[in-house]
């Protein structure tokens, strides 16, 4: 799952912001072996899966030399996979 959000995360534009809905998204379209993989190791459970894959998105942004976005402290507002629009965390890719 690491590999397949790395992907994701160097196909976005530097300066250009991104939000969790973006990543699993791309994961759906892109990488849905190791989507679902993720979903089945975590006994299926949607939100939960979502939430661990948005943690996984923010260590990306953790202090160190391999730090590939930041942390906004905003939140975006976009459409979850279901196509209901919500808040979720955002990135910057730097």
């Amino acid at each position: 799952m690491e590999d397949a959000i790395i992907e994701i995360i160097d196909g976005v534009k530097r300066d250009h912001i991104f939000d969790a809905h973006y990543v699993i998204e791309k994961l759906i379209r892109e990488h849905s072996d190791s989507y679902f993989e993720f979903i089945r190791s975590n006994q299926g459970n949607m939100e939960f899966v979502h939430s661990r894959i948005s943690r996984l998105i923010g260590t990306f942004a953790e202090d160190g030399n391999n730090q590939l976005i930041r942390s906004l402290n905003q939140r975006s507002y976009s459409h979850n996979i279901r196509q209901n629009a919500s808040s979720c965390k955002a990135w910057i890719k730097i």
